[in-house]
């Protein structure tokens, strides 16, 4: 609220501790940073994306309680678990996408 209210800008440190923002780069890095994670996010099935970012969306903004926000989740995630999430999780069991390994 004090943001919303005061429209006083943080410091790139406070943020991450709100947790504003979920990582810190110099300025110097931060277009090849940047790009370097839109990568690593092109790899991920885009309509499981799409789906969790939707359900994210819905429970901050639109849900009045937990139990609407995973109504919806569930519902709307429904029809991408039939697809992309199965054929997903088998490629993370036998290893694919995790930190260690690569896509």
């Amino acid at each position: 609220m004090d943001l919303i209210l005061t429209g006083r800008l943080i410091e790139p440190k406070e943020a991450l501790d709100w947790g504003l923002a979920s990582r810190v780069v110099s300025s110097e890095t931060a277009l090849i940073q940047s790009l370097n994670l839109a990568k690593e996010i092109v790899k991920f099935p885009q309509e499981c994306l799409r789906a969790d970012r939707e359900s994210a969306l819905h429970a901050t903004f639109s849900s009045q309680n937990i139990d609407e926000a995973m109504s919806f989740e569930s519902e709307n995630s429904a029809q991408v678990l039939t697809t992309e999430a199965i054929i997903g999780a088998k490629k993370f069991t036998a290893g694919l996408g995790r930190v260690a390994s690569s896509m």
